[in-house]
């Protein structure tokens, strides 16, 4: 964590606190759908990025339901063994670049936006927006994690979370 000291009008939109995080991969490397309860200013140093991002308005048609986490553990040379835990995590399984819509109908109201972000580039993402991440070839990037300030945003990404509870459950 870095204590930035810059403009009193940027650390006071942003808070105090910054989180860098470097990330480094090639064209096999692709995210899950996730969000992030950070808001996320991302650089790329080499390579491009690709994102598919959607706003938290469109959580009702992503499928995000509850999954066990697991870890693979070695067991000699060679030898791996998966370990199903007890905790669960949030998990969207819609693949939002090749959805399968029998499966996920509803997705076909999602509103998935691409974005490719070059060497030079800064992506500003939006705490609790869902995305995708992944890259064509060997790809260095950084991003810098602020926390996000919980107002109106988290109210009504709430808000759209209990409405699809309670039209899931009638």
């Amino acid at each position: 964590k870095t204590r930035y000291s810059g403009s009193s009008n940027f650390r006071e939109a942003l808070t105090s606190e910054i989180v860098a995080n470097f990330w480094m991969g090639d064209g096999k490397s692709v995210s899950s759908t996730h969000k992030d309860h950070f808001e996320n200013i991302y650089c790329v140093i080499r390579g491009e990025k690709h994102f598919t991002l959607m706003p938290p308005s469109d959580f009702p048609w992503l499928y995000e339901a509850k999954f066990p986490t697991g870890q693979w553990m070695r067991h000699g040379r060679g030898q791996y063994e998966r370990k199903i835990n007890e905790d669960q995590v949030n998990w969207i399984g819609v693949d939002p670049d090749r959805p399968d819509y029998t499966k996920f109908p509803l997705f076909k109201r999602a509103k998935p936006i691409h974005v490719v972000v070059k060497p030079g580039d800064m992506l500003y993402l939006p705490s609790m927006w869902y995305h995708q991440v992944g890259q064509m070839d060997n790809t260095l990037a950084v991003n810098f994690w602020f926390e996000m300030d919980f107002g109106i945003n988290y109210a009504v990404y709430q808000m759209i979370r209990k409405l699809k509870e309670t039209s899931d459950s009638s």
